[in-house]
Formats: C-alpha cells, structure tokens, sequence
C-alpha cells in the first residue's frame, strides 16, 4: 500500500523502500513486479536499472524483461533520455525508423544528442529535428548542409544566436558527403565575403577530393584577381597531376591569368598538354623543345601560334621540327612555310629544307608559290625539286607557262639533269630559242627521238634551225631528209634553204622541195 501511495503521489523518502522491493523481486525471478517498481521510481529510471534488466534472462513464454518496462512506461507515459536510447537502438538496427519516428510525434521519446547521433546513419531529416529540439545547432547546421538546405543555415545560426566554424563544419559534412561539401563552401562565397578560400582549398586538396576542391576553387576564383595568383596556380598544378583533361578545359577557357606560367607550363609539358605548354612558355628553347610534337597539335591552331613568334624564333622552331621528326612534321612545316612565306623569305625557308636533305618539303612548299613568285630563283628551285622527284609533267608546265625564271639557267640545269622525258628542255629552248643548243645536246646524247618530237609535235618553224644543226655535227643525210618529210608542208622553205646553202648541202633538200611542189603547199 505504501508504495501504490508513494508512486501515485509521487512522495519523496520512499526511495529506499522502491529499491528494497525492487532487488526482492528480482531475487524471487519476478520479473513482472520488478518491472513495474522501476517504472514507477523516478530514481530507479536509471542506466544502471537498464543494464539489471537487460542482464536477466528470459523467461518462458514472458517478453525480455528489458522489453517489459519499455513498453510498461510508454503505456503509461514517456521515455527519458537513456531508456529512449535503450529502445532506439533496436528498432534503428531493424530499421523500423517510421516506429521511432511515430513515438516522437507523439512525445513519448526524449530528445537528445546522442539520439540524433544514433539516428543520423539511416535518416537525416529525423535527425536533423531530433537535434533541432535537443538545442544542438552544430549538428543542426551540418544536417542542414548535408540535406542541401544550405539556404536555411545562416537564418538559423542568427535565429539561435550560433556562430558555426565553416572550416569545421565543411570537413564535418566532407567525411560523410565530399558533394555535398563541395556545395556549401561554394554557396558560402555569396554569404561570407571574407572567408578564408585558401583554408577551405587545403580541406578539399589536403584530403585528395580534387574534384570537390576543384569546383569549389572554379568559383572563387572566377573574379580572376591578381591577388588570386597563387590559388590559381595550386588548382592548375592538382588538376595536372591528376586530371590533366580538367585543367586543359581551365587553360582552354582562359579562365585565369595570374597563374605562375613557367611553372603550369612545365605541368602541361609533362602531361602531354603540348599546346597548353606552348601557350604558357616564352623561352626559345622551351618552346623548340616542345614544338617538336608538332603532329599531335591542331594544325589550326600552330599556324595562329607561329603568327605570334619572330621570324629567328620561328626558323628555329621550323629547323627543329625536321630534325628532331621529320616524317611527323613534314607536313605541318610545309604548312607554315607557305602561310609565313612573305615573312620568312623564300630563300630563307628554301635553305632549311636544303639543310636537312628534304626535297620533298622544299617541293611542296614552292609549289605554293611558283606561280606567284617573281624571283627567277625560286622558280629554278622549284624545277630543280620536281627534277629530284620525278615531277616531269610540272616541269613542262612552268616551262611552258611560267614567264620569270631565267631560260639559260633553266636549260642548262636541265641539260645536266638529262631527265627521261626531254620535253621540258624542248619547250624552255624553244621559248628562248636556244634551238642550236638544243639540237646539239640531244643529238650528242643520242635523243634522236626528241628531235622529231620537237619538229613535228612543239614547233615545226624551227625545222630550219634544227637541219642547221644536224648538219653541223655531221648528221647521216638520210635522217635529215627523213625528218624533212615527217614535217611536209610545215615549214617555211626559204629559211630552210638559206640555213642548208650556207652549209653547201642544198643538194639534201631536193627530195622534200619535190615533195613540197607536188603538193602545192609552198611555205616561204
């Protein structure tokens, strides 16, 4: 009777008959009776009572005795800190987190910290509240953060009266989210002018989150402010360490232009950023040792960059380019060759392919400018390359066409080439009317069909010139007379005859003078 009136009325010096009842009833196993007299004594609501009661062994057919008094207490009202924690933490591990929640909303748990903590792993938002009525504002502000409700947390902080450790607070929220982190530093830029980028940098780095620190520091330093300079440079060299493609798309944007140049120039060059690297050096001899990747750079973008070198820094960087790789570079040096000709100078760019064997460059190359050049020079040139190639018919062309280069020099270069097909010499001793010449070279050098070729097929006129000259050396009269025939009615007779009279053979002409009368077709 007297503990049914203590426990009602909550009268105070009944303790120690609450724990002599208590203990007697766990003596005697019963449990049941134990249960309800902790229940019903304040002082006995303790962990110490929990840790008895969890101990005791189960009976037949009777829930845990633990269980017991959770259950009787709920039913008669609500749980303190410790026996909330005894309760949560089975219903958390059989992830009946919707029980727990539903015993808060009806005030029968007792919020706190270490009930937020416990139910932090498996929901956010339920402990974000447990924490909100436990007055912890730390953890109230990283389950803010961590939910992405990043708006609602300097409201709260003033509200509260709290002043977080960002700092903190960011490597809090990195262990558990690195996104998430990464987030709230950046929407921290708006809120807090005079946070320490650099400190919340070294969070990010420091750990290796460099995607996270990356994004952070992309944002901060947007402004590009020459102060930033530094902070630059540490994100370019982290993402060239470990995302080169990233801090390509940094450079690429020309984003920043306080950065320490040589030093994210050498970081490009490791990483086979080539372009980057160029774009960063200023020494020649960076620039020549990285200008020989020339065939993995867009061949748009060299010729642009060549336009910002000199003309001494650009014949290096040309010369290097064939000797360090020529079959990879040939193509692109032609390219630049042609586009900075005017600058360079012909004659300049001619003696770098020369210099390096490479008939091929020096080809190609003038071909791009033969047919505008007026320098007789770089015309002989070319011809002499096409010779070295086998380019016949583009000799013939600019033999035919061209009207600058020096027909003297020209024949006598291609006399000493003694090409297969004569036809070019043909052609330039035809224009320059070096026919004598002519016939004697390939007479001497035994191209007698070449001598047909040019009177019956380049210029039958000439035929004159050319008997002149087969006499002069002595030609067998039946070939003359053969050829005469080949070019009936072509050729104008009286210089004909005028050339052979003064050679005293007009004997020779008689067959063709008969030949020419009966056809009636008389040249004079």
């Amino acid at each position: 009777m007297a503990l049914n009136l203590a426990s009602r009325s909550g009268l105070p010096g009944a303790e120690n008959l609450f724990n002599q009842q208590f203990n007697q009833s766990l003596s005697n196993g019963d449990y049941q009776s134990a249960v309800k007299i902790a229940a019903s004594s304040p002082n006995l609501r303790t962990p110490d009572t929990i840790s008895r009661l969890k101990n005791l062994p189960q009976q037949q057919g009777q829930p845990a005795p633990i269980l017991q008094y959770l259950v009787y207490l709920l039913d008669r009202g609500s749980l303190n800190k410790f026996e909330t924690l005894e309760l949560a933490r089975p219903l958390i591990q059989q992830q009946r987190i919707e029980t727990l929640e539903k015993y808060l909303k009806e005030d029968k748990l007792d919020y706190s910290e270490e009930l937020g903590d416990a139910i932090k792993p498996f929901n956010v938002t339920l402990s974000l509240a447990v924490y909100y009525k436990s007055n912890v504002p730390a953890k109230v502000v990283q389950c803010l953060a961590e939910l992405g409700e990043f708006d609602k947390i300097l409201p709260f902080c003033e509200k509260v009266g709290y002043n977080p450790n960002f700092t903190i607070l960011i490597q809090n929220i990195l262990r558990v989210n690195p996104d998430k982190a990464a987030e709230f530093a950046t929407s921290l830029l708006a809120t807090q002018p005079d946070i320490d980028i650099q400190q919340i940098a070294d969070i990010f780095l420091s750990q290796n989150y460099i995607q996270q620190g990356t994004a952070f520091l992309l944002d901060a330093l947007k402004e590009d402010k020459p102060a930033d300079g530094h902070l630059q440079t540490r994100l370019l060299e982290v993402n060239l360490l470990h995302a080169p493609q990233v801090a390509d798309a940094i450079l690429g944007n020309s984003m920043f232009s306080h950065f320490d140049k040589p030093v994210i120039a050498a970081l490009c060059e490791k990483a086979g950023l080539f372009q980057r690297a160029l774009e960063q050096y200023e020494d020649i001899k960076d620039i020549k040792r990285v200008i020989v990747h020339a065939g993995n750079l867009p061949v748009d973008w060299l010729i642009s960059y060549f336009g910002k070198l000199n003309v001494e820094q650009t014949v290096a960087c040309l010369r290097e380019m064939l000797s360090s790789n020529m079959a990879q570079n040939l193509q692109v040096v032609i390219q630049l060759a042609t586009k900075y000709s005017d600058l360079i100078g012909p004659i300049t760019l001619i003696k770098i392919f020369e210099d390096f064997k490479c008939v091929e460059g020096e080809y190609y190359y003038l071909a791009s400018i033969v047919n505008v050049t007026q320098d007789s020079e770089v015309v002989l040139k070319y011809i002499q390359a096409a010779a070295s190639l086998g380019q016949v018919k583009e000799i013939e062309r600019i033999a035919r066409d061209n009207n600058v280069y020096n027909g003297e020099k020209v024949k006598n270069f291609l006399k000493e080439a003694k090409l297969d097909d004569q036809l070019p010499l043909i052609v330039v001793c035809d224009r320059y009317n070096f026919v004598h010449d002519l016939v004697l070279y390939l007479y001497k050098n035994q191209y007698f069909k070449f001598i047909e070729v040019y009177v019956q097929q380049v210029n039958p006129s000439k035929t004159p010139q050319v008997v002149a000259a087969l006499l002069d050396v002595d030609c067998d009269e039946n070939i003359i007379k053969s050829l005469l025939q080949s070019v009936l009615g072509q050729v104008p007779i009286g210089e004909l005859c005028e050339e052979v009279e003064k050679r005293n053979r007009l004997k020779i002409l008689l067959p063709f003078l008969e030949a020419t009368l009966n056809s009636e077709e008389i040249h004079i």
